[in-house]
């Protein structure tokens, strides 16, 4: 084995790999972000939290699939 030579079992392997792997999903998810760096307004949040209070209810599905003559 010469000195630029290095031994790697396949857990060691492993780990070096899924660490790349991370780190390159990591980078290009900062890199396609286009909210990346802009901060969350109140007025947003107040309004995402009226919305929920105020928003029609919806159907359960069960009661869709009754009604659509699914139910098995």
């Amino acid at each position: 084995m010469t000195a630029n030579q290095v031994t790697l079992n396949m857990d060691e392997l492993r780990t070096i790999v899924r660490d790349l792997v991370l780190e390159t999903l990591s980078d290009l998810a900062d890199q396609t972000d286009p909210d990346a760096g802009l901060t969350f307004k109140p007025e947003i949040a107040e309004y995402l939290r009226s919305y929920r209070q105020e928003r029609p209810k919806g159907t359960p599905l069960e009661d869709v699939i009754k009604d659509l003559g699914l139910d098995v």
